[in-house]
């Protein structure tokens, strides 16, 4: 199959395959970010967190696109935005992991302590909730930790949709006249 039929079909229909597949693929890396802490019982860092929210902009920007059809090539813009946000994301917290980076505030603990609290309740408080450091991977799956797999996975997708961006109309417009 030649590249520009695949983007042919990809644009047709207010590129409405490409947002069902974001949607499809936001789930599915959630869905695995949540499998690895709750059912594999790896605690993750604040860093690990932060790189959730990308996917949630990308599902509700296109669930808006579905709605809205009119204004479905313009959420590509956002879309390409909030990739290129997660990509920088998640390569500052691989950079964390090996070194290249300093770990910032961001990287605190996510532990809130209320004010006068005896050292007991301190103490509960710190031992009922698990601490990860952003500086070390708490899970690898083939020598990856979740952050440079995420950073592959955003890599892909922001090349993707660039390329069904900014692939020449005249491909398409003149099969479509």
């Amino acid at each position: 199959m030649k590249v520009s039929n695949i983007i042919d079909f990809i644009r047709q229909n207010n590129f409405r395959v490409l947002h069902i597949f974001l949607i499809s693929i936001s789930i599915f890396a959630l869905i695995c970010a949540y499998i690895v802490e709750y059912i594999m019982h790896f605690a993750p860092c604040p860093l690990c967190i932060y790189q959730r929210f990308p996917y949630l902009c990308l599902i509700k920007i296109s669930i808006t696109a579905l709605i809205f059809k009119k204004i479905s090539k313009y959420t590509l813009i956002f879309i390409s935005f909030t990739l290129l946000c997660a990509c920088l994301l998640a390569f500052y917290h691989a950079g964390i992991e090996h070194g290249i980076f300093e770990p910032s505030a961001i990287c605190s603990s996510l532990i809130h302590i209320p004010e006068h609290l005896s050292i007991k309740h301190i103490k509960e408080i710190f031992y009922s909730q698990p601490i990860t450091s952003c500086t070390k991977a708490a899970f690898k799956m083939f020598k990856l930790s979740m952050s440079e797999w995420n950073l592959l996975l955003n890599l892909g997708l922001l090349i993707g949709v660039l390329t069904v961006w900014f692939y020449p109309q005249s491909h398409y417009e003149e099969k479509h006249r």
